[in-house]
């Protein structure tokens, strides 16, 4: 049996072990264990984001450290700053806009396209818009004369097709939230217009870009820990963001 940050007891065969990664302090949370011997795993921070690797034990491992992983930002230089517009205002795309307010030499927000008229002013505040660059839908956003380097789509999931397309067309590179889209045949249309364009298409699976995550992913490429077996991921959020994180995973 491995503890969980949680406390709740985990059931393995005995020739197993596992670890608890979490993101405070940039260190693999200590783990010990031989062949059949029993594993704990001690956290020191309850609550936080988690997640448990079962894998086929090799030798005894003790506390390993995990350079960079709370390192939030990268900070490689830019060519230049990038110009992007808006187009769709809720959560999402108010977040991504966001990376503007947080690095403002590395993005600039020039433009909004969103129906509901307090998320369009929100958006139109926080990044200084004039009033002509601020949009009720995408569609009159799409007839301008292309204003920025690329395009973030953060309509709902069944709006993704038809702007993703429009502004590939038209030249955008396209940051689209996940998921994608929600058939095959518009995803394919999607990847053929951003192909035909010669933009860049990026979905937004964050966690990808997450440096523990990432740090997870070196991890179980380099063999470090073994065999990986299983991964129960635990984060500890309202219901509501669980729909999300299925289209993340």
């Amino acid at each position: 049996m491995a503890a969980s940050d949680s406390g709740e007891e985990l059931s393995m065969p005995p020739d197993f072990c596992c670890f608890s990664l979490l993101p405070d302090g940039g260190r693999l949370l200590q783990t010990y264990s031989t062949w059949g011997d029993e594993v704990r795993t001690k956290s020191r921070t309850a609550g936080r984001d988690s997640v448990i690797i079962l894998f086929r034990a090799r030798e005894v491992r003790r506390e390993v450290k995990m350079d960079g992983c709370n390192n939030n930002h990268v900070n490689t230089p830019a060519h230049r700053k990038v110009t992007a517009v808006i187009i769709g205002a809720g959560n999402r795309g108010k977040n991504y806009a966001g990376y503007a307010e947080q690095f403002p030499d590395l993005m600039q927000v020039v433009a909004v396209a969103e129906p509901r008229e307090y998320a369009r002013s929100l958006i139109q505040k926080r990044h200084s818009l004039p009033q002509e660059r601020c949009y009720p839908g995408w569609e009159s956003l799409e007839t301008v004369e292309k204003l920025a380097d690329c395009a973030i789509i953060a309509t709902q999931d069944q709006h993704h097709v038809q702007p993703a397309v429009a502004f590939a067309k038209k030249g955008y590179h396209i940051l689209l939230e996940k998921p994608m889209a929600v058939t095959e045949e518009d995803c394919r249309s999607i990847y053929k217009a951003c192909r035909d364009a010669g933009v860049i298409l990026a979905v937004c699976h964050v966690l990808r870009y997450h440096p523990p995550a990432k740090k997870l992913k070196d991890l179980i490429n380099s063999g470090i820990i073994g065999e990986v077996v299983n991964i129960n991921h635990t984060e500890p959020v309202g219901f509501w963001h669980f729909r999300s994180f299925f289209c993340s995973r």
